[in-house]
Parts: C-alpha cells; sequence; structure tokens
C-alpha cells in the first residue's frame, strides 16, 4: 500500500489552498487511488502526456510551475523525451518546454480543439485568461 500517491479530498485542497481553483469535475474522494493496485510506468507516463495535453489545449499561460513526487517527474521527463534524470528526496529539476501544434499526429493522440481567444472554455474561464493553479 502506497498511500503517498492518494491526493488529499477536495476539501481539506480547497480549505488549505483557497488561492486556486479547482477545476470542474474534481471528486471530493481520490477515485482513482486503490490501495492493492500501482500504476506501471507505461501508465504513468500516459498520465503525463495527458496532462500535457490539457495544458497545451486549455492554458494559454507563459509560465506554469508543476509540482509533484519524483515518480511522476521522471514520466513526465519521459513523456517529452527528456534524458533520464535522477531525482533525490527534496530534489527540483527545471524543465523548460515550448509547444507548437503542429498537422503532425501526435505520439498520444490528435490535436485537441482549442477555444478561440475570449471564448468560453466550458468551465467559466476564458482563453486567454490565467486559470492555472498547478
Amino acid at each position: 500500500m502506497h498511500t503517498c500517491d492518494k491526493r488529499s479530498n477536495r476539501t481539506w485542497i480547497s480549505n488549505h489552498f483557497n488561492a486556486f481553483d479547482i477545476e470542474p469535475g474534481f471528486t471530493e474522494q481520490d477515485e482513482l487511488w486503490n490501495a492493492d493496485v500501482r500504476e506501471s510506468n507505461e501508465e504513468l507516463v500516459d498520465r503525463a502526456k495527458l496532462l500535457l495535453t490539457d495544458i497545451f489545449t486549455h492554458d494559454n499561460s507563459s509560465v506554469i510551475s508543476l509540482t509533484a513526487h519524483s515518480g511522476f517527474i521522471t514520466a513526465l521527463l519521459e513523456a517529452v523525451g527528456h534524458r533520464t534524470f535522477p531525482l533525490e528526496p527534496g530534489s527540483i529539476i527545471v524543465v523548460l518546454l515550448k509547444g507548437e501544434w503542429k498537422d503532425i499526429k501526435l505520439a498520444w493522440g490528435p490535436k485537441p480543439e482549442k477555444p478561440a481567444k475570449g471564448e468560453d472554455k466550458g468551465n467559466g474561464a476564458r482563453e486567454g485568461a490565467n486559470t492555472s493553479g498547478t
């Protein structure tokens, strides 16, 4: 059992980090965590790719900071083709990604539709507004 992989409930996060917006659909309890099942490395890399797709699709910020445990950071580095970089507990790594959509098939799926500037993104936020809290 790896309880370090289980997130806190929505209420606790909201009460302790009330300056950040919580995305629509964020459940009260961590419905993805299972005490008896660990994600494979491939599943973790796939999840990192989905995160990047979501960021590049829905966030127009110039800079985004992500904080994660070393396992997810390793998967994120693999997802973008970065070399292996072992991290000690408490370490940080700075990775600069510049992304742009091209007419190519991405390794993790097709280019998602991106709202036009000023168009509602479906969560009450407007494209171009800085809504990042991650």
